[in-house]
């Protein structure tokens, strides 16, 4: 749980996002007061964030010292927290004198980071720090965005329609991952697979009218795009998904449990006007993803079928009872249950409609 909140405090760092971003990091401390991470990446930000009113050198010098307290073998990376924090506070002796010591202990893959950092202490200038959101973009013009590994209750503790959800169950995902940031749009579509089954048509629209064969089709191509070179795309696993929806949370909804703001974050049949929209009109998830709860359904990689109890690591369907691909996400036509985080359904993977979409994942080969 730590680590999902401190990963998604650099995600709100990297939007500039400085209230949320501080907000998580302080949920991290109130866990563990004595995790040397959560402390070096506050000092990072007190030091170094683009918001003047948010900076603050003492703040980030006790947090930069209290990181390399709790740390048994001195890390580079402290060292290079407690330049920063001294920088700010303007003391640039101190600073360099710091900074000297994380350039002799960092690794030959951040020594080049260490010298220019060092560089401009000398030049008394403090350091500043553009964001560490880890979104990047592939040749068609999709936008990804690393999903950390971690640990999360998946399912509905409270009572479902269908209780499909049941029983919650710990889900260890013991790697990162690459998440689509919007559902797959029309014009992606069109340019992998050269036509467009859309109903409402628009070109940032999410496709739709496709099956999860045609989805998997969708990955395998793009995959094979001499510009794709080195990655493969695939759906994600349901586990996967509803992680990356949770994105850190424990409630109904990525956003909390009250139903009456899904408006803000979905398109569902109170706001949709019964069609789709473009990708990306509503707010995110706090891991930036958009959509997640309502526009299209999105097709995962997992066969349906019960959940079984106990703890599981990366967990992935390959067979079903009932020969049907899981759908998540809930679309344009469904009530606010059909979008909660947990909330899980299934469709033959031949079969289509208009409520139906995706979203990929991309892995490095």
């Amino acid at each position: 749980m730590i680590d999902v909140l401190i990963n998604r405090a650099a995600v709100h760092e990297g939007m500039h996002n400085y209230p949320a971003a501080l907000a998580d990091y302080n949920k991290a401390l109130e866990i563990e007061p004595n995790y040397w991470l959560t402390h070096n990446n506050l000092a990072f930000l007190y030091a170094g964030c683009l918001g003047d009113e948010f900076r603050n050198g003492s703040l980030a010098l006790k947090h930069a010292q209290k990181a390399l307290d709790l740390l048994p073998t001195k890390y580079w990376i402290n060292y290079s927290a407690m330049a920063a924090a001294y920088a700010e506070k303007g003391e640039f002796d101190k600073a360099i004198e710091m900074q000297k010591k994380a350039r002799d202990d960092a690794p030959s893959s951040h020594k080049l980071k260490t010298i220019y950092r060092l560089k401009m202490y000398r030049d008394e200038k403090p350091y500043r720090r553009d964001g560490v959101k880890k979104e990047s973009v592939n040749s068609i013009g999709m936008k990804f965005q690393r999903i950390p590994e971690g640990k999360f209750q998946m399912g509905a503790s409270f009572q479902t329609k269908k209780n499909n959800e049941k029983p919650v169950h710990q889900v260890i995902l013991t790697k990162p991952f690459e998440m689509g940031i919007y559902e797959v749009t029309q014009q992606q579509y069109e340019k992998v697979i050269g036509t467009n089954p859309s109903e409402f048509k628009g070109p940032k629209n999410p496709v739709e009218s496709v099956s999860w064969n045609d989805a998997v089709e969708f990955c395998l191509k793009l995959s094979e795009m001499p510009d794709e070179k080195g990655f493969s795309y695939r759906l994600p696993t349901e586990a996967e998904w509803e992680y990356a929806c949770r994105a850190g949370t424990t409630t109904k909804f990525s956003f909390g449990d009250d139903d009456s703001q899904l408006g803000d974050y979905g398109w569902y049949f109170k706001n949709s006007h019964s069609r789709t929209h473009p990708a990306g009109e509503k707010k995110p998830n706090s891991f930036g993803l958009y959509d997640m709860h309502g526009n299209v359904f999105e097709w995962c990689q997992d066969w349906f079928d019960v959940y079984q109890s106990g703890e599981i690591t990366n967990p992935i369907q390959t067979q079903g009872r009932m020969k049907y691909r899981v759908i998540r996400g809930g679309g344009i036509t469904n009530i606010a249950s059909y979008c909660f985080s947990s909330a899980r359904h299934n469709l033959a993977p031949d079969l289509s409609n208009s409520r139906l979409g995706f979203r990929v994942v991309r892995s490095s080969n």
